[in-house]
């Protein structure tokens, strides 16, 4: 999820929000969640983008639920 999170938000982010979950794993999946909203709603043009964005999100997280 950490990589995932690098590749979407850069490193930056990722970081900072795995720092911000203090190692709760539902959180720093929150945290992402909120990124793409405020995109979402901050850059009219990214909208297209939110619901793909949080599929991948729902699907890595269902992965790693269902083999971790």
């Amino acid at each position: 999820m950490y990589f995932d999170a690098a590749v979407n938000h850069g490193p930056y982010y990722a970081k900072k929000y795995y720092k911000e979950a203090n190692g709760d794993y539902n959180k720093f999946v929150e945290l992402r969640k909120k990124h793409y909203e405020r995109m979402k709603n901050n850059i009219p043009q990214q909208n297209e983008n939110y619901n793909g964005w949080i599929n991948r999100l729902n699907n890595i997280d269902k992965y790693i639920e269902k083999n971790y």
